[in-house]
């Protein structure tokens, strides 16, 4: 199944035009706990790449995802949003993502495939899901109502679960049955990261919409009903994997590369693309994509602590590398990484960081490409 599912993805690539679009800052900086900087473009059929960690396995041809590094699978996790919002916009037409319901539907399901392709079916447990697949029937001792991982059943629930957080096999009541201490650990460990992965994507699918649409974040997260959706993520899981699709899957590739070489954006039509802002939100806003004098306005007075400017000063940090820094200077930038995964935040540090982002916008300069207007930065 991964040489299959590679030699699509691989083709996909090649036959579509997704293109690899390096951007500035630096992988390296994941170490000092900083989040994945990349930026999240699917709409613009583009996989982000940091400068200093190209994808080898296109250029090397690695015939195998189990021999990827992780960052490697996270670009494959990428192309799946692609793949799947192609397939949308193929069958239900480009004007799709003007409907705030498809919208959200399409990218919560979008997900579902990235996490059901990688870590369900091609290279299990190993990416985005912590699970040991020969655990699976532990999980099944301790709740009867779970399917098989492979299966339609799991997928439907799966989509399900993502698109509404209703789904009951992953709630917290259930049979615990002849389970050891340690199955109902690996279990619990399990259902717990799935439950928090998708309430976090029901979440920021939502405010990543309101921002491109121009609407004041509500904090609400995204709820999509009596939706049909795992039908077309489970056809999508098939072509990419299953050696029987081989004439649909090629088919399916000649259309999109047809199509593909009309589409540039498939959110064009939105307020954030038609007309400038007074200001951004920089979880969802490539400083590339801006003037450098706008973001030097951004950075004119210091705000309390907020996640958009959090992730003004990540953008602007993860430009240089780290040891251009002193020491002092790393560590108030690691302490702010793990303070912003809580709700307190040091006002010195983060004067000290809004300190260090002006002094590195001096020495920056770039191109602005108004493409990244709409890029996701997930915490």
């Amino acid at each position: 199944m991964s040489e299959i599912f590679l030699q699509r993805a691989l083709e996909y690539i090649d036959a579509t035009g997704i293109e690899f679009v390096p951007t500035k800052r630096l992988a390296v900086w994941r170490k000092w706990g900083l989040p994945d900087l990349r930026g999240f473009t699917p709409h613009l059929r583009q996989i982000r790449i940091n400068t200093d960690d190209a994808p080898r396995f296109y250029s090397t041809k690695k015939t195998l995802v189990e021999t990827f590094s992780e960052s490697e699978k996270w670009l494959l996790h990428d192309l799946m949003h692609i793949i799947f919002y192609d397939f949308a916009g193929l069958h239900l037409g480009n004007e799709c993502w003007q409907d705030r319901a498809r919208f959200l539907e399409i990218h919560l399901a979008s997900e579902a495939l990235a996490v059901l392709t990688l870590d369900y079916h091609v290279v299990p447990g190993s990416l985005a899901v912590d699970f040991n697949p020969n655990d699976w029937e532990q999980f099944i001792k301790i709740n009867p109502q779970l399917p098989q991982h492979t299966t339609f059943e799991f997928c439907d629930k799966l989509v399900n679960h993502y698109l509404t957080g209703a789904e009951k096999v992953f709630g917290s009541q259930f049979p615990v049955g002849r389970a050891t201490k340690n199955n109902l650990a690996k279990y619990k460990k399990w259902l717990g990261h799935e439950y928090r992965y998708a309430e976090k994507q029901r979440y920021y699918t939502n405010v990543w919409h309101e921002d491109i649409m121009g609407k004041k974040p509500s904090h609400a997260q995204a709820v999509v009903e009596n939706s049909a959706a795992s039908t077309s993520v489970w056809e999508v899981i098939n072509l990419l994997t299953d050696e029987r699709y081989a004439e649909k899957w090629k088919n399916f590739t000649a259309e999109m590369s047809a199509v593909a070489k009309k589409e540039t954006n498939y959110f064009d039509f939105s307020p954030k693309y038609r007309r400038p802002r007074k200001s951004y939100d920089f979880r969802f806003t490539d400083i590339e994509s801006l003037s450098q004098s706008t973001i030097s306005d951004s950075l004119k007075e210091i705000r309390p602590p907020n996640s958009s400017d959090l992730f003004l000063f990540w953008q602007i940090l993860a430009t240089v590398p780290p040891t251009l820094f002193k020491a002092k200077d790393r560590k108030a930038i690691q302490k702010m990484s793990l303070e912003a995964q809580s709700a307190t935040i040091d006002s010195k540090v983060w004067k000290h960081l809004f300190s260090l982002c002006k002094q590195v916008l001096t020495r920056l300069s770039w191109s602005q490409n108004q493409q990244g207007l709409s890029t996701f930065f997930l915490p």
